[in-house]
C-alpha cells in the first residue's frame, strides 16, 4: 500500500515540474514588424534619445556636437567601417556609432594681421625714395619723397620744401632686391616749392616702373588709427643709404595741431597730423600711410626737446594729404601756390561767440571777399561752398573753414552759410581773392 502511494506522489511531482516549464514560443515573423528603433551611441554634449520609425523607411539623422571636435558621421560599428547615410533604409533595430575628428586649431588673428601688414608694406614701400640735395662740391642734405602721380611719361613726387631748398643738383635713390640704384639730376625736374606749407613738387623720368600712392581724405582720419612712416633716417649719399626706406609704426595722436611762426620751422604755418611713429632726420618728406595703405601725409618735423631742455619722445608731425593735394595742384599749374583768401580773422581754437560749433568772426577785412559777401563781426560761419559744389561743406571749426577756403581756386565764386543772431543765412556768391602774401 505504501509503495502505491509513493509511486502516485512521484508521478504527481513530475507532472507539477513539467507544468512549471515555459511554453515554447513560436518564432517571430519578421514580416509582421512595423516599427524599428534606432539607438545613437557616442560622446555628445547633449544625449540623444532613441528614434522609433516605420520599418523600411528613411530618416534625417541628428548631427551631435562635441567641444573641440567636428562630427564625421554615423557608422555601424564602433571602429568605423561602413558609414550609415540618411538615404539608407532602416530594416531592423539599429545602433549607430558617432565618429568625431579633432578640429585643427586655426591660426590666431594676429598671425593673419601680421601677414597682411607684411604684404601691405611690400606694396607701398617702393612708393618712397630717398632724395639728395647736392651743392657745388657734392655735399648737402638728404630727405625722402613720395610718388603720387604718373602722367605722360613723368612720375610726380612730393617732398618737403626744406629738403630741396637751394639745391644745385637733386639725386633720387631707390631699392630693388636689396640693391640701391639712383636717378640723376638730368632726369629730374623741380616744379616748385612753398615754404608756408613746407611742400615741394618734383618730377622725374625712368625706364623703371614704380607704384603710385593713393591720397586719403585727411578729414576722414581719427585719433587712434594705426599709421606707418616710411623714409630714410640719418640720410646718406646717392645710392648709399644705411637705412633706406625704413618702416616704423604708431598711431595718430592728434589731427588738429596748428603751428605758426614757431621757432625752427621758418615760414611754416598750418595744421599738421600728430603721430608717434618714430621719425628722425632724413625722414623729412617721407610718407605717412594708413593701415590700409592710403597716403595721408608727409613727415615734416618732430619735437624731441621741451623748452626746459627735457628729452621728449613720440611727437612727430606730418603735413596732411589735403594740403599736399591743393599745393601740388597749384605748383603743377602755375609753378607756385595761389592761395584763396576770404578776408576774416578768428581765434583758432576758442569759441569766442559762445557757440558749440562754427567759426566766430572777429574782424572782416575791407574790400575782401568776406566784405563783398556781407559778413560782419560776430557772425558764425557754419558752411562754405563754391559755385560748382552741390552743398555746403560744414565748417565746425577754424581748421575746417581754413582748408575749405584754401581748396577753392582763386577767382572761383564762393558762398558761406552763417548764423547771425537767431537766423541762418546763406550769402550770395562773390569771387574769392588771392592771398595778399601770394600777390605779385
Amino acid at each position: 500500500m505504501k509503495k502505491i502511494a509513493l509511486l502516485v506522489w512521484m508521478m504527481m511531482l513530475l507532472v507539477g515540474v513539467a507544468g512549471c516549464q515555459d511554453t515554447p514560443q513560436p518564432p517571430v515573423d519578421q514580416d509582421l514588424i512595423e516599427e524599428v528603433t534606432v539607438t545613437f551611441t557616442g560622446t555628445f554634449e547633449t544625449p540623444l534619445e532613441p528614434l522609433t520609425i516605420p520599418r523600411f523607411s528613411r530618416s534625417a539623422l541628428p548631427e551631435p556636437t562635441r567641444d573641440g571636435f567636428e562630427f564625421e558621421g554615423w557608422f555601424l560599428a564602433p571602429e568605423g567601417g561602413d558609414r550609415f547615410r540618411s538615404v539608407d533604409l532602416f530594416t531592423e533595430d539599429t545602433t549607430l556609432f558617432a565618429r568625431f575628428r579633432i578640429i585643427e586649431p586655426s591660426l590666431p588673428d594676429f598671425v593673419h594681421e601680421e601677414t597682411r601688414v607684411i604684404e601691405l608694406i611690400e606694396r607701398i614701400r617702393p612708393m618712397v625714395m630717398a632724395i639728395n640735395n647736392l651743392d657745388d662740391i657734392g655735399a648737402g642734405s638728404s630727405g625722402s619723397g613720395v610718388i603720387y602721380k604718373f602722367d605722360n611719361g613723368w612720375y610726380y613726387m612730393v617732398t618737403n620744401d626744406h629738403v630741396t631748398r637751394d639745391f644745385t643738383e637733386l639725386v633720387l635713390t631707390y631699392e630693388r632686391n636689396g640693391l640701391q640704384f639712383t636717378i640723376d639730376n638730368d632726369a629730374i625736374e623741380f616744379l616748385g616749392g612753398d615754404p608756408t606749407t613746407d611742400v615741394a613738387i618734383i618730377r622725374f623720368q625712368s625706364d623703371q616702373s614704380f607704384p603710385v600712392a593713393t591720397f586719403a581724405d585727411y578729414f576722414d582720419l581719427s585719433v587712434g588709427q594705426t599709421v606707418f612712416a616710411i623714409g630714410s633716417p640719418l640720410g646718406g649719399g646717392p645710392g648709399n643709404f644705411l637705412y633706406l626706406n625704413s618702416v616704423t609704426t604708431g598711431i595718430i595722436s592728434g589731427v588738429s595741431r596748428f603751428f605758426q611762426e614757431t621757432s625752427g620751422l621758418g615760414d611754416f604755418s598750418g595744421f599738421v597730423i600728430q603721430h608717434d611713429a618714430a621719425i628722425n632726420p632724413g625722414n623729412s618728406g617721407g610718407a605717412l600711410f594708413t593701415s590700409e595703405g592710403d597716403f595721408i601725409g608727409i613727415n615734416t618735423f618732430k619735437i624731441d626737446r621741451s623748452p626746459s631742455g627735457r628729452n621728449l619722445e613720440g611727437l612727430g608731425f606730418a603735413v596732411p594729404s589735403n594740403t599736399i593735394v591743393r599745393v601740388a595742384r597749384d605748383i603743377e599749374e602755375f609753378g607756385r601756390v595761389r592761395r584763396a583768401f576770404l578776408g576774416v580773422t578768428s581765434t583758432v581754437f576758442a569759441s569766442s561767440c559762445g557757440q558749440e560749433f562754427g567759426v566766430c568772426i572777429s574782424e572782416v577785412f575791407p574790400n575782401s571777399t568776406a566784405s563783398f559777401l556781407g559778413l560782419q563781426a560776430d557772425d558764425v560761419i557754419i558752411g562754405f561752398k563754391t559755385e560748382s559744389m552741390s552743398d555746403y561743406v560744414e565748417t565746425n571749426n577754424f581748421e575746417r573753414l581754413r582748408e575749405a577756403i584754401l581748396s577753392a581756386r582763386v577767382g572761383e565764386l564762393v558762398s558761406v552759410r552763417i548764423i547771425r543772431g537767431e537766423d541762418v543765412i546763406e550769402t550770395e556768391y562773390a569771387p574769392v581773392q588771392q592771398h595778399p602774401d601770394d600777390r605779385d
